[in-house]
């Protein structure tokens, strides 16, 4: 009886951060790098399927010139692998706006309907963000979309959560808050 043939070896040059990043998406300690990019690739798949033209799109928007640390660009976050910065938290939020318009504009529709204790997480009206409260800071996105510019860290992750849950994607494997700049990569 013969031993199944072991697949061939392959040497690929990555960079640190990006192993580092498939390292951190393990689900389990044994899970192994191949395992993980396997999954992910599946994952990349299923996602495929559910918003046609994906490719596409992610690189569209993924090609848009990034600025270095030094430009003053302090807050990251990580949406389908590609990785985006911007200096505050309110502009971080509506790059991952602008993005779930492009792949899906319903997703941004559902989470729309949804809110937060205190304010809409994303509305068509500016108005409608605080409602009662116009006297708080607004920001438009580049798709049309309002948010509150006057959002903390904790904001931001319930707002990245709820785009989750609205858009079938899964916090800290999908889309996931990196934290600022200074701070290094958060532990999911």
């Amino acid at each position: 009886m013969n031993a199944p043939a072991t697949p061939p070896l392959i040497t690929v040059k990555l960079r640190e951060a990006t192993v580092a990043l498939l390292w951190a998406q393990r689900n389990d300690d044994g899970e192994t790098l191949d395992a993980v990019v396997a999954r992910l690739a599946r994952i990349a798949s299923s996602v495929a399927a559910t918003f046609p033209g994906l490719g596409q799109t992610v690189r569209s928007v993924a090609a848009q010139p990034r600025r270095s640390r030094d430009s003053g660009e302090k807050y990251a976050h990580v949406m389908l692998g590609e990785t985006f910065h911007a200096g505050t938290l309110g502009e971080m939020l509506a790059k991952v706006i602008d993005t779930l318009v492009a792949l899906d504009p319903a997703t941004v529709e559902r989470l729309a309907a949804m809110r937060s204790r205190k304010r809409a997480f994303v509305a068509k009206d500016c108005k409608a963000i605080y409602l009662g409260r116009p006297d708080l800071p607004t920001l438009e996105t580049s798709s049309g979309w309002w948010i509150s510019s006057n959002i903390g860290v904790a904001d931001i992750e319930r707002t990245l959560r709820a785009a989750c849950k609205a858009s079938g994607l899964r916090y800290g494997r999908d889309i996931a808050f990196l934290g600022g700049m200074g701070s290094g990569i958060r532990n999911f």
